[in-house]
């Protein structure tokens, strides 16, 4: 049952984050148009292999409770409420921190890394510019908390009579 939840919240992850890598694609094609759908392809490839280690590190701790987790309490309904509540604090700021990063590329032609925290305060005093011009951002972030939240796997408990 452990592996279960595992395996389908990670898929849920590689499926977000292909997802994620093809909208960046789709609004910065004009900056790969030149390339040939042979390298596009081994980016994509990849970049799966980026997803496996950030998805992993990022969900360390989550994967902790599951595994480390008594039969007793894993099964608690209370517990299974925390496991996903954590899945998705854990992996939505990363997921809404990809989206940006789909915009922040076109004006710099880099993905996102530390000196974004240069920009912080500027961007705090643009936050509802941001709301305005970039509201299908917004759009998808609301979309997939949706679908973390929706399709976070529920393993089958037998309630206690």
């Amino acid at each position: 049952m452990r592996l279960k939840l595992t395996l389908k919240c990670l898929s849920l992850l590689f499926l977000v984050y292909t997802f994620l890598r093809i909208i960046f694609f789709t609004l910065n094609y004009h900056s790969f148009k030149k390339f040939d759908l042979n390298v596009i392809l081994n980016c994509f490839v990849n970049g799966l292999r980026f997803d496996a280690s950030s998805i992993f590190l990022l969900n360390l701790f989550f994967l902790g409770l599951i595994f480390l987790s008594s039969k007793r309490l894993f099964e608690n309904q209370k517990f299974q409420w925390f496991l996903r509540a954590t899945f998705i604090l854990l992996n939505f700021p990363f997921i809404v921190a990809n989206l940006i990063d789909s915009e922040y590329y076109k004006f710099t032609g880099n993905r996102m890394n530390v000196e974004i925290l240069i920009f912080q305060k500027e961007a705090n005093n643009q936050i509802g510019q941001f709301f305005s011009n970039y509201w299908y951002i917004v759009c998808l972030a609301v979309l997939l908390f949706y679908i973390l939240y929706k399709f976070f796997p529920r393993p089958q408990i037998q309630s206690e009579q």
